[in-house]
């Protein structure tokens, strides 16, 4: 009988099984965004705001599912020339935590001049008109075991380490830091990190370099006593003693959050395109690589 060397070595690492979906995957996810079915079937993926410069239908709004957007019907009620803006960008996993944003001016944009974006593109030149989106998920709810999983791309970056998901200073707290994930964009290299005041980061994590423009997936795991950080299948880990929760603050997508969805940090914040999120409330080692291997074959990253 053959034994795999993961079998041999004691590891679980579930295969991707073919035409199984993310939420087939890995299941029970806290909340879950892309515009593909993550599900299998055809959800609805996301609420759709056009900007026809004042002309006929301008800021009409649209529900689309993952058909409609690879069909390029969206790509059509926006139309040629205008642009498209996210005003809701619905929860797959079936709990209801929609990520909206009704501040017009602050809405990633999805169709830019006629043209689909292929994500949720985040831009940051101020702190009053940077595109934000918030997980109405608090990082206490996470509690001590929880996943985050980041697909997309950054451009650019106002700050040396800028945040695609999670907050710097608000999840899961070891004496006087907390744990964020973070991107380091000059560089390009992936943190899980520990920041231990507010003029001090130490770096608990670091992960394999993201070529800033080409797609990464970044997964993110903590258990309470351990954490794993990879980026397009490369992984590092770390562990530590005496983790206790901390204050309870917002997941911000693309931008580094603070004690309500009305903060906003754009020397945090990249420039870049966001397509999936995945959050658990729970340990999803065991799944990493079916996840990475779907998101792979969806978006050929590595």
């Amino acid at each position: 009988m053959h034994v795999s060397l993961d079998s041999a070595l004691g590891r679980q690492r579930r295969l991707n099984s073919v035409g199984e979906s993310v939420l087939q995957i890995a299941p029970s996810a806290a909340a879950a965004y892309s515009l593909r079915s993550l599900t299998g079937g055809d959800p609805k993926v996301v609420r759709v705001r056009r900007d026809t410069g004042g002309g006929a239908g301008d800021n009409d709004e649209q529900d689309f599912t993952a058909s409609g957007i690879s069909s390029g019907a969206l790509v059509d009620f926006v139309g040629s020339g205008n642009d498209g803006f996210v005003e809701t960008w619905y929860d797959q996993s079936g709990n209801g935590r929609d990520s909206t944003q009704t501040v017009a001016a602050r809405q990633p944009i999805i169709v830019e001049a006629g043209v689909f974006q292929d994500g949720l593109k985040f831009t940051h030149t101020d702190t009053t008109n940077g595109k934000r989106l918030f997980i109405p998920r608090t990082t206490v709810d996470l509690g001590t075991e929880f996943a985050l999983v980041w697909v997309g791309k950054v451009t650019s970056s106002t700050s040396s380490i800028s945040t695609i998901l999670g907050a710097t200073r608000n999840v899961v707290s070891f004496a006087t830091g907390t744990v964020g994930l973070c991107i380091k964009s000059n560089t390009g290299t992936s943190y899980f990190i520990n920041e231990q005041t507010t003029s001090a980061r130490e770096i608990l994590l670091q992960s394999s370099v993201i070529t800033l423009n080409e797609d990464s997936v970044v997964f993110a795991n903590y258990d309470d006593a351990s954490a794993l950080l990879s980026v397009d299948g490369s992984t590092s880990t770390a562990t530590f003693s005496s983790p206790v929760l901390t204050r309870a603050k917002n997941l911000g997508i693309m931008n580094a959050t603070g004690n309500s969805t009305s903060n906003y940090r754009t020397q945090e914040s990249p420039t870049g395109i966001c397509r999936e999120v995945l959050v658990y409330d729970t340990n999803q080692t065991d799944n990493r690589v079916a996840l990475e291997t779907n998101i792979n074959n969806q978006y050929n990253l590595f």
